[in-house]
């Protein structure tokens, strides 16, 4: 079976996690182009519509809104503020951008065509190659 194959250094281009200097100032490249204000806190809004446009190939799998406000709410209870539920800040950049990739990397293993969609017979599929990888 056939998986798509996806590019590990384009992940770290657009979902800069790790924590390295190199990564840290990726993301704060990547918090100014959302935000040109340079201010600490991005309403999760922009912050949708951005990563949903602006992530290359991985685009097509993040136009559904669910994705997104799940790694904003990881990155929330992750790392506690007081800020408004309608922003995200700075320091939870990194934990949005890590299980936004995470997700993404599931997604791009579960999704055998390369479509954004997953269809029952690929997820039975890959159930199916997961037992015998871990088998």
């Amino acid at each position: 079976m056939k998986r798509i194959e996806f590019d590990e250094s384009a992940l770290n281009t657009y979902f800069p996690c790790a924590l390295t200097d190199e990564d840290q100032s990726l993301r704060e490249i990547l918090w100014t182009r959302i935000d040109s204000h340079k201010n600490p806190l991005l309403p999760t809004t922009e912050l949708q519509s951005y990563i949903s446009k602006k992530s290359g190939p991985f685009s097509l799998f993040l136009t559904q809104k669910a994705p997104l406000a799940s790694a904003i709410s990881i990155a929330k209870e992750k790392v506690l503020r007081k800020d408004s539920p309608n922003y995200l800040h700075f320091s939870q950049f990194r934990i949005f951008l890590l299980y936004l990739r995470r997700f993404l990397e599931l997604r791009l293993w579960l999704n055998i065509k390369g479509d954004p969609n997953i269809t029952l017979p690929e997820f039975k599929k890959s159930l199916t190659c997961l037992q015998k990888k871990l088998g």
